[in-house]
């Protein structure tokens, strides 16, 4: 009987093997009788697998050997680094982390039978997406850590793994080097996307921590400012008020009615940001009704300023005529605040088919180009812009909550501005709005 041969994966024995396979086959149809009889036995097929599963074992062995020498090293590593500055504020416990059971993953994955290239791979990917680099994230996110520090540790990992092996008498190659490489990799882009969850996670819940107490705070103020603005109007109307004291009652009131306006943006500034949306109660209404009412409250509030009016055709549709008001009343008091006592403020209202529009123009400094993308986001222009001009300013809350009350009735607002034609808001509302119109919420 001939001998079985070794297997090997050499190129040499593979080419020998399949020649005399050939040649078995190609037996005479009159030599099958006496060969059938005499029939030499094939050569093994050599083991594919062979020398990844040795290499495999071997190193695995290596590596729990040296794991203590090989964890200690990295932890130096990385306290030593620059790029990890939140490492040094850590102990050892904590910076270890998670570290020691990844690496011992990786040992146990070595001493399966399937390390070759597909199940290096397979395993590979399964042991960077585990528990192990998840834990690992959320311990660096709850520790401040940055991203490209957590993915410089793990880096700074493999490059201490690698450097360990080849130290070992053991060749890193094939299946297990498939193995290696690639848990590391599906590794740190598990911490990656880990973190940036983790990250989302905190800026949703800080945000909905401001919105309730914004809340909160706006709900709790409302009921001493009423009792204050209606104590200020009844002492007003006593007939044997001083001068004096009259007026400081109407500085009272006009100051209780700017902070009641300021507590009703807060509110809604938290219903537009928790999904709620500005609730809208559309009615049939005429436009120019509410310009001339909002016309009327200014020319009192400003009496040395111009306002000019101009109306075409007809202004009536189905409206929030309260929220509308707001709206007009937002853009045109910004009109008359950022621009020039001597230059006048025009607007205008145009009939269309199915829409109206109204604008508001005024002179004054242009607003800043980097400031327009962003004007209609809370808190964009407000006390800081009003302090460089000169003004009052508020929140910086009537932009955006004017945008969301137009938006509400399905319309739109746009803005312009340059030093030739000044600054123009204009908004388009359709003439019907429906009740069940609702803003969506602000991400």
């Amino acid at each position: 009987m001939t001998p079985r041969s070794t297997p090997t994966n050499s190129a040499p024995q593979r080419r020998s093997y399949f020649e005399r396979l050939c040649k078995a086959s190609m037996l005479s149809s009159r030599g099958r009788r006496s060969a059938s009889r005499s029939r030499a036995r094939l050569p093994a097929m050599p083991n594919m697998k062979a020398d990844d599963s040795v290499r495999s074992l071997q190193l695995a062995s290596f590596l729990r050997d040296h794991k203590q020498a090989l964890i200690q090293r990295w932890a130096r590593r990385v306290l030593d680094d620059p790029e990890v500055p939140e490492a040094s504020r850590l102990s050892e416990p904590e910076l270890l982390d998670h570290v020691p059971a990844l690496l011992d993953q990786i040992i146990d994955a070595l001493m399966r039978p399937d390390v070759d290239q597909a199940g290096g791979e397979a395993h590979g990917r399964s042991l960077g997406s585990g528990s192990a680099a998840k834990e690992h994230a959320r311990s660096r996110s709850v520790r401040r850590y940055r991203l490209e520090h957590a993915l410089r540790e793990l880096s700074l990992f493999r490059a201490g793994l690698l450097e360990e092996c080849r130290s070992a008498p053991i060749a890193l190659e094939g299946g297990p080097a498939q193995l290696i490489h690639t848990a590391i990799d599906t590794a740190m882009s598990t911490v990656a996307v880990t973190m940036e969850q983790e990250a989302s996670s905190e800026l949703r819940k800080d945000a909905e921590f401001r919105d309730r107490v914004v809340a909160i705070l706006g709900h709790d103020l409302r009921d001493p400012l009423s009792s204050i603005h209606m104590a200020a109007s009844l002492l007003q109307k006593r007939e044997d008020m001083p001068e004096g004291s009259s007026k400081m009652l109407a500085r009272v009131t006009r100051c209780a009615d700017r902070m009641a306006r300021m507590i009703n943006d807060l509110l809604d500034l938290t219903r537009s940001r928790t999904g709620r949306g500005i609730p809208i109660d559309p009615k049939p209404t005429d436009l120019h009704d509410i310009c001339r009412q909002v016309l009327n409250e200014l020319e009192l509030l400003h009496p040395e300023r111009v306002i000019v009016y101009r109306r075409h055709s007809d202004g009536r549709g189905v409206w929030d005529s309260d929220r509308l008001t707001q709206v007009l009343s937002n853009l045109l008091s910004n009109a008359i605040h950022y621009s020039a006592p001597s230059t006048p403020v025009h607007v205008s209202i145009e009939g269309q088919e199915e829409h109206v529009v109204f604008a508001v123009n005024n002179q004054g400094t242009p607003i800043s180009p980097e400031l327009l993308p962003s004007l209609f986001e809370p808190f964009r222009r407000g006390a800081r812009e009003a302090e460089a001009q000169g003004v009052s300013g508020g929140l910086g809350l009537g932009l955006f909550i004017a945008r969301q009350i137009v938006v509400a009735h399905g319309g739109t607002i746009d803005v312009m501005s340059d030093r030739e034609h000044g600054t123009t808001f204009t908004v388009s509302l359709p003439r019907l709005s429906h009740p069940s119109t609702t803003v969506p919420p602000e991400p």
